[in-house]
């Protein structure tokens, strides 16, 4: 007569736990106490989680090595709940929440965090930019957490959330009078006990009117942990060539580094910010992503000294066309997804131009590398999707599994918030990518997609968050 599964030993059975999928452990966890027993034990989810390929709301500001086997399994069952209800083409949200009413100022940028609980809006008046960081972990009673007040028009914005350290970096590049300026703000997100809703922050940086000036034009700017990095463009002028520079500073030692020597092309690639590193994507023409690294200085102890340096040669170059191939219009993630030093994963979405026909495929191609002078690896994803007139206000998820944009048609019928869903295995079965329409054109919420002034996404959550001409903002959920 044969064993029962439950008579082996629990050795083997750990083992056979191992090989399952977090589908296969949560069905079989449910067959019996014995084995429920065994799904339930810590060493196992923390196993498990390291290849499962949905980005994950995780409870509080924990790591996932201090986290129970339970807590990483909500984490996973909440993450799959998710999942089908994103790639379900018949579900719409179905709530709308409004988080700042019509008023005079105008919302010029936005930014939510990864887990959708923190909103950054960045809102202008007469000649006076407004950052306001919000709180949206209950979003029907949303609150400022942080607020300041700057003369000037924004140029570029960047913020990460350290939730470790439990506190949000926020930089904001600003033209006043000619001249731009670089802020950088440090801000606590341990949550007050009760109101007034204001946490502890400090200002990093505030450059003065003439220090930026023999940098060059003001571009962009990207946070990634400690260090900062503000891209900057001079023209040629007076028999002098021009250049991208790129102004490194560490928040937390007060260094400042500066990178001289890049072409002036490297102003119109992609640029991702990474742990040591910073990466280019460009040109159209034959696309190749080339990583850099950071400065020494910045990366290092307080006692180094600011210094100047001519870029170096490449850590490596990969050339892209071969996943790219005729696409042109290239989208990156908002930034890496968060790992330990030196890892990093980020997504680069790709749309064909505009053609005849209407049915296209668009790609997802997601990079990962496990270390400094590890080749990254590159896997790609393609879907079909309904070409639209305009694709626009893309929004990549750093994960690479999922994506939203507006899709306009050339009359206000054919404009429509899209979605889409990344190929997954599931139990041993291929799900394929698919692309479908998240938000209809009359939706019959508060606002349709051709009202989006500006549109953030969280894939963590699937929280979008729209501002409107009246200076409205409102969150969606599902």
């Amino acid at each position: 007569m044969g064993l029962l599964i439950v008579e082996l030993p629990q050795d083997i059975l750990i083992l056979i736990f191992l090989r399952l999928t977090v589908e296969g452990i949560l069905s079989l966890k449910q067959t019996c106490r014995a084995l429920h027993a065994i799904g339930s034990a810590d060493y196992l989810w923390h196993r498990s989680v390291t290849d499962f390929d949905l980005p994950l709301d995780l409870p509080g500001n924990a790591a996932v090595a201090s986290l129970s086997g339970n807590d990483l399994r909500d984490a996973v069952v909440k993450a799959l709940r998710l999942d089908r209800k994103w790639r379900d083409a018949e579900i719409y949200p179905q709530k709308a929440s409004c988080i700042v009413s019509r008023c005079d100022a105008f919302v010029d940028a936005l930014q939510i965090l990864p887990g959708g609980k923190w909103l950054i809006t960045f809102q202008v008046e007469q000649r006076t930019t407004i950052v306001s960081l919000w709180s949206l972990h209950d979003v029907s009673h949303a609150a400022i957490a942080f607020q300041t007040k700057f003369r000037g028009r924004i140029r570029s914005h960047h913020a990460f959330h350290d939730r470790v350290r439990e506190e949000v970096t926020i930089a904001v590049g600003s033209r006043n009078d000619g001249y731009d300026s670089v802020r950088i703000y440090k801000v606590s997100t341990r949550a007050p006990k009760g109101p007034p809703f204001l946490v502890p922050s400090s200002m990093v940086l505030e450059t003065q009117a003439h220090e930026l000036l023999d940098l060059g034009l003001l571009r962009e700017v990207k946070i990634y942990g400690d260090v900062v990095t503000i891209l900057f463009t001079r023209f040629p002028d007076r028999g002098m060539e021009g250049e991208t520079r790129i102004l490194c500073f560490n928040t937390s030692s007060r260094i400042r580094a500066v990178i001289t020597g890049l072409d002036l092309f490297h102003c119109t690639s992609l640029y991702m910010l990474l742990p040591q590193q910073f990466a280019f994507i460009g040109p159209d023409q034959c696309p190749e992503l080339t990583l850099y690294d950071l400065p020494r200085s910045v990366l290092g102890s307080s006692d180094v000294e600011d210094s100047i340096c001519k870029i170096g040669e490449p850590r490596l170059t990969c050339p892209l066309i071969q996943y790219v191939g005729s696409m042109t219009n290239l989208v990156l993630s908002d930034g890496p997804t968060d790992s330990n030093l030196p890892q990093f994963s980020f997504a680069l979405a790709g749309f064909p131009p505009f053609g005849h026909t209407s049915e296209n495929q668009m790609l997802m191609l997601r990079v990962a590398s496990c270390g400094m002078n590890a080749v990254p690896s590159f896997s790609p994803t393609f879907a079909s999707y309904h070409l639209s007139f305009v694709d626009q206000q893309v929004r990549v998820g750093s994960s690479g599994c999922r994506a939203v944009w507006i899709g306009k048609g050339v009359d206000v019928e054919g404009c429509a918030l899209k979605k889409f869903s990344a190929a997954r295995t599931v139990c041993g079965q291929e799900v394929p990518a698919t692309t479908s329409t998240l938000m209809p054109a009359f939706s019959g919420l508060p606002f349709n997609p051709q009202d989006c002034q500006c549109l953030v996404f969280d894939e963590v959550s699937c929280r979008l968050c729209a501002s409107l001409p009246s200076g409205q903002v409102f969150t969606l959920d599902y």
